[in-house]
């Protein structure tokens, strides 16, 4: 996962240190797409979706699970 913030810092120009956004100058839209396997898909889920659920509430993400 720490891997993954890092790329995504880069990827939009931010500093490896900046642990949030400041200001709303800064903010667009950015689409990611995290590849995971079958077998890993719960530890990320979580049980009945609880995770998920609070990953999109702390970060305002928009999350889907696709299949196949």
């Amino acid at each position: 996962m720490d891997a993954v913030l890092r790329i995504f810092k880069r990827v939009s120009g931010l500093s490896e240190t900046d642990s949030e956004i400041k200001g709303s100058a800064g903010l667009t839209f950015c689409s990611i797409r995290l590849l995971v396997a079958s077998t890993q898909a719960i530890s990320l889920i979580g049980k009945q979706g609880s995770l998920i659920r609070s990953i999109q509430e702390s970060s305002g993400a928009s999350v889907r699970v696709l299949s196949g």
